[in-house]
Order: structure tokens, then sequence, then C-alpha cells
């Protein structure tokens, strides 16, 4: 559960409790885990699930809408977070256009490697589904009603981990990435720019790059 791949699409072709297929690929792996992990010497009443970044926005899922019965008995989320963006239905209408495609039974005549392509050539993104009993974009609803599930949880962060989004993103100097991310906010504005790293300096955090690395 290192990973996680979201949603399809919006796309009124595929059932609504479908069409997120990665999140449930991984119910189903974890159903075949607890099926035949006995074959291979391990306990079905002892899996712990684990995920870092995108895949602890995964176990976190999990855990917020468990299937039944629950597959795993304790979770480990290290640095849970990723970015859900752009517009599934409208993304999954440009591949269909791309390859001149109005059906899904059209598109999956398409080669994978084909649409792979395409896809990260133009940078569409595909956000899972609210409310299928996959994903949920705000888990405290299934906390407060007891929904979450009820087990040992181990959250940990890692330390400069954002460091290789920030050289892809090319902002590669502290006061790059300082101006970047406080314009992104509206408030690049040079006295607060001055006051954030003066405040975190005095913590022990010296520089852009080390205060937005955390």
């Amino acid at each position: 559960m290192y990973t996680a791949v979201f949603g399809f699409s919006n796309s009124p072709e595929i059932p609504f409790g479908q069409q997120n297929s990665g999140l449930l690929d991984q119910r189903f792996a974890l159903q075949w885990a607890r099926s035949n992990i006995a074959r291979f010497g391990g306990d079905p009443d002892k899996i712990t699930i684990f995920g870092e970044s995108a895949g602890g926005e995964s176990v976190k899922q999990l855990l917020a809408q468990p299937p039944s019965s629950r597959p795993f008995r304790a979770a480990i989320m290290e640095s849970q977070n990723t970015v859900l963006i752009g517009d599934g239905k409208a993304n999954y209408n440009k591949v269909l256009s791309h390859f001149g495609c109005t059906s899904l039974e059209c598109i999956r005549g398409v080669a994978a490697t084909d649409i792979q392509a395409y896809v990260d050539n133009e940078g569409l993104q595909f956000p899972p589904v609210e409310g299928d009993g996959t994903y949920t974009s705000n888990i405290l609803p299934s906390i407060v009603s007891g929904k979450f599930a009820n087990v040992p949880i181990m959250m940990g962060t890692n330390l400069d981990e954002a460091q290789i989004f920030l050289a892809v993103a090319g902002l590669d100097s502290g006061t790059d990435l300082v101006d970047g991310v406080l314009a992104l906010t509206g408030l690049n504005i040079s006295s607060i720019e001055n006051s954030l790293l003066s405040k975190y300096a005095a913590e022990g955090i010296d520089g852009g790059i080390a205060l937005l690395n955390r």
C-alpha cells in the first residue's frame, strides 16, 4: 500500500461505486492477502497496512471507510497527503476525443501505453469520485460517528521530503521558494516574508528551503 492511483472519471458510462478503480483495487488486494496469506506463513488476523505520501492518503481512506469485514488490524501513515486536482469528467472526455472515441468500449481498445503517454503529456489528472464508499474529502464525520476503524495507528513524517518536489518545480533557492508560496496564497508582501523568516530562524530553521521543506 505504498502508492495510490485514484479515480478514473465521473463519466456516467461507469456506474457510481465502480469509478474509483485504484481505491477499489487496493481493497481487492487486501481481501486477496487476507484470504491467501496463511499459505505464505502469515496470519490473516495480523495484517498491518502501511502507506507513505499518497499511499498514506489511501491508508486514511481505508481507515475512514473500512471494508467489511475489516482485512487489517493496524495501520501506519507516513506523511499522508496527496494533491487531488483537475476535473475528472472533463479530462476523461479529452482522452476520448483525442483517440476519436465516444464510448468507454472504444477507449478500452486503445493501447494503455498510448493513453498513459497522452495523459502524462497533457498533465491530466483524475481525482476520485466523492462519497462512493472508498473516498471522502472529509474524514471527520467518520471519526465522530465511530465508523473510523478502531485499530492501532502509527503516524509520522519524513524530514526534507518536499525537496524533490521543489527541485522539479525549479524552486532551488530559498528566496524563489518563499516568494512562490506566498504568491500562491496572495500574501507576497515583503514585510510578511521577513516576519516569517525571522520567526522560524529564531526556532533554528534557517532559510526558505529549510522552512518550506517542513
